[in-house]
């Protein structure tokens, strides 16, 4: 991106807030700019009487996710309802962090016990907290034994590139951003209706142009002197909201990936007019056969289809030093390990949309994830905070006990945060 590019970027984010303010008389707090509405709230106030033993039971699902067993245990106790209904929403809550621990394992990385121990028994906040702190051990160990520390916090900004991943954050992940914020905040609205508490407004934070999150502005008078179970359930109900939308997502994303991805990987393939060599894996049938970084491929469709990766199978290639014939290994591949693919001509509009679909699919279910569990840590800004201080009230200790302990957790988050944070700055 140029520094033109940067300059507008920055332009935008900044002049329209002065404009919105002294024009419209919009409330804004420097560039970030505040829009109000009243609209929306009968929404809330009809999905609250149509849904209410739904959401309510989605406010307390989210007190065992958000904490595990003491948030098993609190909603038991409190509710004071069968049993059976605690032990299946902990089921719940035990398949699902199967499930999010389920591609490492699917890749061969094995999860530490420490971490699948903190996400059964303290839930997705103490998860969080426990591989905040693991990366920051990592980034400190790195440091004093000449590694490459890595981030471990990335900020989204489309077009910029996440550190230790080949990975750009596209446009597209904007998408997902716009997903996550309107279902957390509607969720905390309807909560809050279903639970009689008021809402004032709904609306959307901009930095000059550009939405960077939304809220929905719920009495906090009310909410502060609401039952502790009321108040817990409109707490969770946020990122609770946030991880089902994942899940369902995720499902509409490996449908996408099992019908829609292979035509658009044979259609991108079809448009290959020959692929240049970059990498070689030693030993391969590729190398075996001579092939090397340079060498160009004129027919790459018979190396690169998938119907083509027959195990065993025999490949001839027409290539720069002439035809070359090879066997596939047992997976069907030949070991080429990297290549610049040259075109024929521009790829279909239909190819386009239908890779930013599936890209857009998967950006709701990564955000959507992240940000519902990051959100359950007992960090001041985010509801964690609040709902680890009533767990606390409920298990015995006193209120100022408690608020001390809850700061103490923030304090400790943000060193966490500021450590990594600094290989951003110190290579």
């Amino acid at each position: 991106m140029g520094y033109e590019w940067i300059l507008a970027v920055i332009a935008l984010a900044i002049v329209p807030a002065y404009i919105f303010r002294y024009a419209l008389g919009v409330k804004t707090y420097g560039p970030g700019v505040m829009w109000r509405t009243m609209r929306g709230l009968k929404l809330l106030d009809s999905l609250a009487s149509r849904n209410a033993r739904a959401w309510r039971a989605i406010g307390d699902a989210g007190a065992v996710f958000a904490f595990g067993v003491f948030g098993a245990y609190y909603v038991q106790k409190t509710r004071n309802h069968n049993p059976l209904w605690t032990v299946a929403l902990y089921a719940v809550f035990l398949v699902s962090a199967v499930i999010a621990t389920f591609p490492d394992a699917l890749v061969g990385k094995q999860v530490p016990l420490f971490l699948v121990f903190s996400l059964v028994f303290f839930g997705m906040g103490g998860f969080a907290v426990a591989a905040l702190a693991q990366h920051t051990l990592k980034i400190i160990l790195d440091y004093f034994t000449g590694g490459a520390p890595v981030p471990g916090i990335q900020p989204i900004i489309p077009g910029v590139e996440i550190p230790g991943a080949p990975i750009t954050v596209p446009l597209s992940a904007l998408v997902g951003l716009v997903v996550l914020i309107i279902v957390h905040e509607l969720s905390h609205g309807i909560l809050s209706r279903v639970e009689k508490i008021n809402v004032s407004s709904l609306g959307i934070l901009t930095l000059g142009i550009f939405p960077i999150g939304a809220f929905c502005e719920t009495d906090e008078k009310q909410l502060a002197k609401a039952k502790r179970l009321k108040r817990m359930r409109v707490l969770t109900a946020g990122s609770m909201a946030n991880i089902i939308t994942g899940f369902a997502f995720l499902g509409v994303l490996t449908i996408a990936m099992l019908t829609l991805y292979p035509a658009l990987q044979n259609e991108l393939i079809n448009n290959f007019a020959s692929i240049n060599v970059s990498g070689v894996m030693n030993g391969s049938p590729a190398a075996l056969a001579g092939m090397s970084p340079g060498t160009i491929i004129y027919n790459p469709a018979e190396l690169l289809q998938p119907a083509n990766r027959v195990p065993g199978g025999l490949a001839i290639i027409d290539t720069s030093k002439g035809p070359v014939a090879m066997s596939r290994d047992e997976k069907g591949f030949v070991g080429i390990s990297g290549y610049v693919a040259e075109m024929k001509g521009p790829l279909p509009l239909g190819y386009w949309t239908g890779s930013l679909f599936i890209e857009a699919l998967s950006w709701i279910v990564i955000l959507n994830f992240l940000i519902g569990v990051i959100n359950f840590m007992p960090f001041a800004i985010f509801d964690g905070a609040r709902i680890f201080r009533d767990l606390l009230e409920f298990y015995g200790a006193p209120r100022k006990l408690a608020l001390k302990a809850t700061m103490g957790m923030t304090y400790l988050i943000l060193v966490f945060i500021i450590i990594n944070v600094i290989p951003y700055f110190v290579r």
